[in-house]
């Protein structure tokens, strides 16, 4: 009889997923980026509308209407019939001038009688010039350059979060690592201790300090996992993916650079890219403008309307046909001023107090924005630079206490050295290990932080938006 033996093939292992992976699947996929990026479908149509105030309008009517009339009970034996077509045409132009152009075109019992009339009005005083007339288009078209810039901010928020979570999820892999070599070492440690026992050249008691930090240490691995376990899920939350999506990363941190921006570089650069501060700049135009137009509400109103009419006249011919458009039978033109003065208008006081507060702190948000990059970018390169210097430190640290370790080792193979002097030791080389990981993340973080704050962390990492 023959038994044969089912072996379950090995699973696939997951995939591995670059950093770089990760910021492109973020891109995509998490919701704070495709909100943004929904958000800009009505902010672009808000700029539309502002454009199209300033472009011809066009217009038309038509209508038709049929009266039967009675009267004293007995049918008037008529019945009327009447329509109408009104195309028309406006436009507002950039100097405060309004045109306007129509045409009717009514039809009674058969009887054609058109029209068309054409007016022109100008603003000699309120809403004249463009920098009054264009103020709501030139509004617009700052807060699509502010709807940009927040739609870049977020991504800058969203990538930096990305970025970060993945080296956290690596710091917390290098921490398992770190205790699982650990545990190696502890149990060197045991087995030798149990081989000079038995050979008489220990106390049984000896061993007791290497069993329990093992214990220890033990504990510590498994929480060690269940923390890569959270950083995986939170990286996964991060970029958008199911938790249940199954991935890699290296535990191995790429090869750091020594970088230390200049600081007046980068804050000249942060002035020109920083999402933040560009749009306090943006804010204070705006402010400035509704500033300047409701100073404008408050003048005096003149303006001068020119029109011109030809046709609309009635009955049969000659006021009838297309003719009567040309004929001159039925013409009119005339020019009218009309002048206007607010007076005691408080509403109208009301809006420039408002406008002025409005523009006054605008201004002062400009300064203490510049105030406030300023600093940041200072703290974020004296962090960039501290950290260099504790990468330099915590590196010769982890080769001391390695080569201290060993040297502790080779004593107590020949019981020149207690288990508590490795066991002691080994817990402040871990350490030293950990914090030199920890310090090459917060390197790495604070550079990223930096190139947030100066507003090019997407052009570092080659990523560019579609607006």
């Amino acid at each position: 009889m023959c038994t044969v033996t089912a072996h379950a093939e090995n699973p696939k292992p997951p995939p591995e997923m670059t950093l770089d992976d990760a910021i492109q699947l973020a891109l995509r996929y998490n919701p704070s980026v495709q909100n943004s990026q929904f958000s800009r479908v009505s902010d672009k149509f808000s700029l539309r509308v502002a454009e199209n105030d300033f472009e011809w309008q066009y217009a038309f009517n038509a209508s038709y209407g049929v009266t039967s009339t009675r009267t004293g009970g007995v049918a008037a034996g008529n019945t009327n019939q009447t329509s109408a077509l009104s195309p028309s045409a406006s436009l507002n132009g950039k100097y405060g001038t309004t045109y306007s152009v129509s045409m009717d075109n009514p039809t009674s019992d058969g009887i054609y009688n058109p029209g068309v009339s054409v007016e022109i009005t100008q603003h000699l005083l309120r809403g004249f010039g463009k920098d009054v007339t264009l103020a709501p288009l030139y509004n617009a078209q700052d807060q699509e350059v502010i709807s940009k810039l927040s739609l870049k901010s977020s991504i800058i928020s969203t990538v930096q979060s990305v970025i970060q979570g993945y080296r956290q999820l690596i710091q917390d892999q290098n921490d398992v690592q770190t205790s699982a070599q650990s545990l190696e070492n502890y149990t060197k440690t045991i087995n030798l201790d149990k081989a000079l026992i038995k050979a008489g050249r220990k106390a049984p008691s000896e061993i007791l300090q290497a069993q329990s930090t093992f214990a220890s240490e033990s504990v510590s691995y498994e929480d060690s996992k269940v923390r890569v376990i959270n950083s995986k899920l939170s990286l996964t939350n991060q970029i958008g993916l199911q938790p249940s999506t199954d991935f890699k990363v290296p535990n191995n941190i790429t090869e750091i650079k020594k970088i230390i921006p200049d600081e007046e570089e980068s804050y000249r650069i942060a002035l020109k890219n920083n999402p933040s501060y560009q749009t306090d700049l943006l804010n204070l135009k705006v402010a400035q403008r509704d500033l300047l137009v409701a100073r404008d509400n408050i003048r005096a109103s003149l303006d001068m309307t020119a029109s011109a009419a030809t046709g609309n006249g009635s009955g049969g011919a000659p006021n009838s046909g297309l003719r009567s458009l040309s004929n001159n039978k039925n013409t009119s033109v005339g020019l009218q001023f009309e002048f206007q003065v607010p007076i005691n208008d408080y509403s109208l006081k009301q809006a420039i107090v408002s406008a002025k507060v409005s523009y006054d702190q605008a201004q002062i948000s400009i300064e203490q924005s510049k105030r406030e990059l300023k600093t940041t970018i200072i703290n974020d390169i004296s962090n960039i630079k501290s950290q260099w210097k504790q990468i330099e430190l915590a590196e010769d640290a982890v080769e001391l206490k390695e080569k201290n370790q060993e040297v502790l080792l080779a004593k107590l193979k020949f019981g020149l050295a207690s288990t508590f002097e490795v066991t002691t030791n080994q817990p402040e080389l871990d350490d030293a290990r950990r914090q030199l990981i920890s310090n090459k993340i917060s390197y790495l973080n604070n550079l990223t932080q930096l190139y947030s704050d100066m507003g090019v962390l997407l052009e570092k990492w080659e990523i560019k938006v579609r607006y």
